[in-house]
């Protein structure tokens, strides 16, 4: 089991608190080569198998020794690969059973190693409002992070094909009166302004499903 860091914004914190949030897309870097740059090519992301198995489809792949993050690329792959992309994608997020450690905006206090956390309710309450300024997210150390997450899926798909199952999973507060369009937006906040990542776009993304695990601190 390994242990890696993840950002989260304090909306996706609370929604992680609550439960409602169980699974994060994540931009692949660097994404798949589109058909459009190679006429007369297709691509695509197929799940890698162990090494030196013949590839085999996906009904099969179930049953085959396997690196459960690896997707391999298909297609037109000595194209790909001399314009430097690389075969095989490796999940930077880690395997089922690996664990995350969630980062969001924070600060330490006074006392030793308690922080205050931007998610939670009550800095504005008086007799002592904290008026900041507040740590940001990538500045967390592990020590002051309070959530922990146990990977329990991994996989790669188009982004415009989260379905709305996945729409709840991933936090919506309202999903019969938002739905698709709240991801959406969010998204877009996110990750609009980055080339070929906006919802328009349909990036291939990782998709991780998680659960999260009680650890004393």
């Amino acid at each position: 089991m390994k242990e890696r860091p993840i950002l989260f914004s304090s909306e996706m914190v609370r929604a992680i608190l609550s439960g409602s949030k169980t699974v994060t897309r994540r931009v692949i870097k660097p994404q798949p080569p589109h058909e459009r740059d190679f006429p007369g090519s297709s691509f695509g992301l197929s799940r890698a198998v162990a090494d030196s198995v013949e590839f085999y489809t996906q009904d099969q792949y179930e049953r085959l020794p396997k690196h459960p993050t690896d997707w391999e690329l298909i297609g037109s792959v000595g194209v790909a690969r001399d314009a430097g992309f690389p075969r095989v994608y490796r999940c930077p997020y880690g395997a089922v059973g690996d664990r995350l450690w969630v980062r969001e905006t924070w600060v330490p206090t006074f006392h030793g190693r308690d922080c205050l956390y931007k998610a939670d309710p009550g800095h504005d309450d008086p007799p002592f409002p904290f008026k900041g300024p507040w740590t940001p997210s990538i500045h967390m150390p592990r020590w002051a992070s309070r959530i922990t997450l146990e990977i329990t899926e991994v996989r790669a798909e188009r982004l415009q094909t989260i379905t709305e199952g996945d729409v709840i999973r991933e936090g919506c507060p309202m999903p019969i009166l938002y739905g698709t369009g709240w991801f959406r937006e969010l998204w877009d906040a996110i990750n609009g302004k980055r080339a070929g990542c906006a919802w328009a776009d349909s990036p291939w993304v990782w998709v991780v499903a998680f659960k999260r695990v009680e650890e004393s601190r």
